[in-house]
């Protein structure tokens, strides 16, 4: 008798924990954070990973999970987006924005490399009064479908928070009913890593006193949600304890920064600028960023009180790969060399391109093509070859062209950044 009411009350108490369960999955909803930074105009893939039309195919994965089980998908980049590939720089970063809209980015961050096309058109810098040295840069940020975020670029004529077109602060975004507050703001270093011409009249306000005080008017307008997108970041080595910070580099500017921001005034936050990994909780808050050139994203899946609109837990994932590919039976990137290989599947489906965003790209990249075939009437019977971060042949070559173009008499140019390969034959 006393073992049959033991059993029955095992079984009643295994019914109320899976009703406790389930009530507790119609409280809360997942909201999965995708992270980009660093995409450079990246629409092409390498080899074995990468590309805006690849990455694009996992974030439809994602989404349609988060379709199945009532939950959202926020996608935020931190930074620069557009400038550093032939197909991109061609159209000035349009593209980019492009592929953007069709993805459905709810933000981005201004990056320094955003500044680097100055005016509309073929000028880096401007060459009259009349030009606008940001001039690009409002025009790509007047076609895109999200803001541009930057709470930390001050007008020096105003000392407030750059005007821009379609560029602000911060932003709200209602997902289901929660509101969700995103910050933007761009590295200490990010005026002096750009063209000086083209940030005249702007300077940088201190990133952990900005996102304080925004994050603070963000709480206080209703989001109980509140994410940082910033061009800053962070370099760690691994990934299997989010919070492990020991091979991380805690001197970095966004473990700086999240350290010295108030408890549990900001949930997440999305770092950039210096190309490295990072998927640690530092101060409590969630602090991810995925290395460059879309070989890979961050992710973070909040679990929200649907009442309360307040962040319950969270689950930090090493930055994803963005392979299409893999070697069969590992989650190795496969290459063009892999004889076995299967398309990789994320989130229980196969991931493919979108075909919207495959479409931008193709595009781009033809266009790119026939400028790059052009023959100039040069042909070289030698290769200019150029070691990376040393004088070169390259490197003096370029350097004696623009002396002599200019009628100047000295030239200097980077042979780290700016040359990046040798000159074939």
């Amino acid at each position: 008798m006393k073992k049959r009411i033991k059993n029955s009350s095992l079984i009643l108490l295994s019914l109320a924990i899976a009703a406790c369960a389930t009530l507790d999955d119609q409280r809360t909803m997942t909201m999965t954070v995708i992270g980009m930074n660093d995409v450079h105009g990246e629409l092409v893939p390498r080899p074995d990973r990468g590309g805006i039309a690849g990455l694009s195919g996992f974030i439809d994965a994602v989404r349609a999970a988060r379709a199945e089980d009532g939950g959202a998908v926020l996608v935020i980049d931190a930074g620069d987006m557009w400038q550093g590939t032939l197909e991109s720089n061609l159209h000035e970063g349009a593209p980019v924005v492009a592929a953007y809209n069709a993805i459905g980015v709810a933000a981005a961050a201004v990056g320094n490399h955003e500044f680097d096309f100055g005016p509309v058109g073929k000028q880096a810098i401007p060459a009259s009064a009349a030009d606008d040295p940001r001039g690009a840069l409002k025009l790509r940020a007047s076609e895109a479908e999200f803001p541009l975020l930057a709470a930390n670029i001050i007008d020096e004529s105003t000392g407030r928070p750059v005007t821009w077109p379609n560029t602000q602060p911060s932003t709200i975004v209602d997902v289901q009913g929660i509101k969700v507050g995103i910050i933007g703001v761009l590295s200490k270093s990010g005026l002096v890593t750009t063209i000086a011409a083209n940030t005249v009249g702007v300077r940088l306000a201190p990133l952990a006193s900005t996102i304080t005080a925004e994050a603070r008017k963000l709480r206080d307008a209703g989001a109980t949600v509140v994410i940082v997108t910033a061009h800053a970041g962070g370099r760690c080595k691994q990934f299997d304890d989010p919070r492990d910070l020991s091979s991380c580099d805690t001197g970095d500017e966004i473990i700086r920064v999240a350290r010295a921001l108030p408890s549990g005034l900001v949930d997440h936050i999305i770092g950039g600028h210096v190309h490295g990994g990072v998927a640690h909780y530092v101060n409590g808050i969630s602090v991810t960023s995925s290395y460059s050139r879309t070989l890979a994203f961050s992710r973070v899946d909040l679990t929200i009180d649907r009442d309360s609109g307040a962040v319950k837990r969270t689950r930090l994932y090493p930055p994803q790969q963005a392979c299409l590919t893999v070697v069969r039976g590992s989650e190795r990137c496969a290459t063009p060399e892999d004889d076995r290989v299967e398309t990789i599947v994320y989130e229980g489906r196969r991931v493919t391109p979108n075909p919207a965003v495959a479409e931008i790209a193709e595009e781009a990249v033809a266009y790119a093509e026939a400028i790059r075939d052009e023959r100039l009437g040069v042909r070289l019977t030698a290769a200019f070859p150029h070691p990376p971060a040393t004088e070169s042949p390259l490197a003096n070559l370029m350097t004696q062209a623009v002396v002599e173009s200019t009628d100047g008499d000295v030239a200097i140019h980077n042979v780290v950044g700016g040359i990046r390969n040798t000159l074939p034959a």
